[in-house]
């Protein structure tokens, strides 16, 4: 439900994250703004004496010099350009001679105007919340001011006057405040004016990006991918059917054609490379490397010239910057960890080895501690073959031993006994991984044919292609039938290349992107697309499928689209263009009819659906995580009284956000993120701003509490944001959940608030949502 704040004064600000009561001090505070005095000021006169611009930089560190040398008597003179906060800024340095003497000092510097305005605005907005933002207009002179006040807006709708005269005393301040509604658009550019008695001021907010306040949407995005080959002269049919409550002004169906794997490739590489990603997570810093080393590795073994040289450039920097980063997220121990987390991984740490093992092998300089410690770490966590080890044992293993031959290590003797001891426990992927390790080492004996053998046994082959599956899921190793049948299909493109598997396993491979939802181009997570490339472009490389003479054709509903022609000298080149959801039928399927011609090649085709739904549409959904949210105000006690949801509070009262979740089976690598309402603030407990802010707690309440029990803490990560507070779990056991938090409600209006969502990350299928 729409979420209500009002309060009657205005005298509250969010200049550094949390409201604070506005003295008129000596010393500034507060960002773009300030509250200021002194004979130091920097006058912003009408007259054109200073910059008449408006202020727009607020960077929270003005200067930063790493060292200088001074003169014989130890003077040295910085310029130092102040940027537009009106605040104190305070200047340090530290001092030491070449005979280790040492010393250090500090200075304040005040900057600050006669008049001044700051704004007071949310860090963000949603499509359709009414919001009063407004601005403090600070008179530090000694006389009493007439002022002009107004508010030049793009991307929201006034709800009364731009411009206001107000009257502010000597020495005094003032609130004004504009009534708005959030329009649909992805940023607001806001500009807050005054002038008055001969002096002026301008400012933008000092939060947003590149000068906007962002906007989200109040509605659930939804994708629906596709994606298919045509290997001869023939035609292929694909329906789509608009979603009820679909926003026809919004949204596209996207469409890619490709002339051959390594053009469809490249296409994905680059895609992949424009997502975003968490770079203090190595497993994510490792994703994006491992394709971009695939993308060169096939350059050094095709002709590079059918490689774009930008793309190859960027892949370059990508493989470059993924090294210096997994360098930097290593522990002590030798090992990584998932998203900055205290202890190793045993599994993410081979991961990541792999990692820069692929990279080594290019050329590029790794340090060599790094690998050492982190193989050290892997030797480790290897365990002795037995009956006794479960599926998951084994399959870890195969993979540590794997990453381990990689780096020339000595463990054929390690991967005689698995086979000999646990080989039928082996799954596909698994057995792949071992045949792989053997051929690194050079080894050729009975036993890599023994384990072909149980790869081509165990592919399941239809009409639509060739994949593997394994025996059951196991979160805990991250595997997937889109990740084991590339393994297998990298196996065998190195290791068998005439196996007559391959094409069907390659074909069912590029049917399967999109299956995720994310985009018809890529696979449902950033790790299946890692080893999906990885293993293609080995049997790109083996296939040598770098030709194509044929036309093609795109028609939708009946109505030509796109024609043209793929040739040997276009192989690399691909054709994308979408479709705007409003020129598409609603109530009815539409069809778009792909066709190709006679000749070589073949015709790979991806295309994905990207709507939006409005909330009145989307319900809470189930997909083996429950999420629920409630509201409640923080000044009830629950273990006092009953405390009953709420929909409004007043601004500058605090909110207590009750989350609920069910987890029906154990969860692996989960995550949470919940949404917060524009004009409120999550305290987060680690900052110490205030006596009053109120830390989270997370609460396992489908069993007895038991005092120093921290099984219960399985949060291992939490992150406020300013839209959102993100939740991740490395593991979290099947149960019932419940994790508490506040808000700070700081901006009157009436905000649109959108529904927490819950996955797992490698397997985003298994999530759930709330309602809005």
């Amino acid at each position: 439900q729409p979420y209500r704040s009002r309060v009657g004064s205005g005298l509250v600000f969010s200049g550094e994250g949390f409201p604070v009561e506005i003295p008129l001090e000596q010393l500034g505070g507060g960002g773009g703004g300030g509250d200021f005095v002194g004979e130091t000021a920097l006058a912003r006169t009408s007259d054109g004496e200073q910059d008449d611009g408006v202020r727009q930089d607020f960077p929270d560190t003005a200067f930063w010099q790493a060292s200088l040398t001074t003169d014989a008597d130890g003077q040295a003179t910085v310029e130092i350009p102040l940027p537009d906060n009106l605040t104190t800024w305070r200047l340090s340095s530290k001092a030491v001679t070449a005979d280790t003497l040492v010393g250090q000092n500090e200075v304040d510097i005040i900057t600050t105007l006669p008049l001044l305005i700051r704004p007071i605005t949310p860090r963000f907005f949603t499509v359709g919340d009414m919001v009063e933002i407004g601005a403090i207009v600070h008179n530090n002179t000694g006389e009493e001011l007439e002022t002009a006040v107004s508010l030049q807006a793009v991307g929201v709708t006034l709800n009364g006057a731009s411009s206001q005269t107000v009257t502010v005393l000597a020495n005094g301040q003032t609130v004004v405040r504009w009534p708005v509604t959030i329009d649909n658009v992805a940023g607001v550019d806001l500009t807050f004016l005054v002038e008055g008695g001969g002096y002026s001021d301008a400012s933008k907010p000092t939060f947003g990006d590149g000068g906007d306040i962002p906007v989200y949407r109040y509605n659930a995005d939804d994708i629906v991918a596709t994606a298919g080959q045509l290997d001869e002269n023939g035609r292929r049919v694909e329906a789509i059917l608009l979603p009820p409550g679909v926003d026809v002004e919004q949204g596209e169906v996207a469409i890619t054609l490709s002339p051959s794997l390594a053009a469809a490739l490249v296409d994905s590489i680059e895609l992949n490379n424009e997502l975003d990603i968490v770079s203090n997570c190595a497993y994510a810093v490792t994703d994006r490397l491992l394709p971009n080393a695939a993308l060169l590795r096939l350059g050094q073994r095709l002709d590079a010239a059918n490689l774009d040289g930008e793309k190859v450039v960027q892949s370059e920097t990508i493989v470059q910057e993924s090294i210096s980063q997994l360098e930097q997220l290593v522990l002590p121990d030798g090992g990584w960890s998932w998203c900055s987390s205290v202890e190793s991984n045993p599994w993410l740490t081979g991961y990541a080895l792999f990692g820069l093992a692929q990279a080594r092998e290019l050329g590029y300089t790794v340090k060599g501690s790094v690998l050492e410690n982190a193989a050290n770490y892997l030797v480790q966590q290897l365990i002795v073959p037995s009956p006794q080890l479960t599926a998951a044992d084994v399959n870890r293993q195969a993979f540590f031993l794997y990453v381990l031959a990689q780096l020339d290590a000595d463990i054929v003797p390690d991967l005689d006994r698995l086979v000999d001891e646990n080989r039928q426990l082996l799954d596909p992927y698994a057995r792949a991984l071992v045949a792989l390790a053997y051929a690194n080492l050079g080894v050729t004996d009975g036993r890599v044919q023994t384990l072909l053998n149980d790869l081509n046994d165990s592919a399941i082959v239809s009409a639509t292609g060739t994949h593997w599956e394994d025996a059951s899921r196991d979160f805990r190793n991250l595997n997937s039938d889109v990740r084991g049948t590339a393994i297998v299909l990298q196996t065998l493109a190195q290791l068998d290349p005439n196996s007559p598997l391959l094409p069907g396993a390659v074909r069912w491979l590029m049917a399967a992107r999109g299956a995720g939802g994310r985009t018809a181009q890529l696979w449902s997570t950033s790790h299946e697309t890692a080893w999906t490339i990885l293993s293609l472009t080995e049997w790109l490389a083996a296939s040598g499928e770098l030709e194509a003479n044929y036309d093609y054709s795109l028609n939708v509903n009946l109505q030509p689209v796109t024609d043209g022609r793929f040739t040997t000298n276009s192989i690399t080149d691909s054709r994308a263009f979408s479709l705007p959801i409003g020129d598409l039928l609603a109530d009815e399927a539409n069809f778009f009819d792909f066709s190709r011609g006679a000749g070589n090649g073949r015709l790979y085709y991806a295309m994905y659906l990207n709507s939006s739904i409005g909330m009145d549409f989307v319900t809470a959904v189930n997909r083996g995580i429950s999420v629920e949210r409630v509201y409640y105000d923080a000044a009830c006690d629950p273990e006092a009284e009953t405390c009953e949801p709420i929909s409004q509070i007043e601004a500058g009262q605090q909110v207590r956000v009750v989350l609920n979740i069910i987890a029906e089976n154990d969860l692996v690598y989960a995550m949470i993120e919940d949404p917060i309402p524009a004009g409120t603030e999550a305290l987060d407990p680690g900052l110490n701003i205030n006596s009053a802010t109120q830390g989270g707690e997370t609460t396992r309440i489908d069993e007895a509490y038991r005092p120093g029990y921290w099984g219960w803490w399985y949060f291992n990560q939490i992150e406020f944001r300013d839209e959102r507070v993100l939740f991740l779990a490395n593991f979290l056991p099947a149960g019932t959940y419940q994790y508490s938090y506040f808000l700070q409600a700081t901006i009157p209006g009436v905000y649109q608030v959108r529904p927490t969502f819950a996955r797992q990350t490698f397997f985003p299928e298994v999530n759930g949502r709330s309602a809005g």
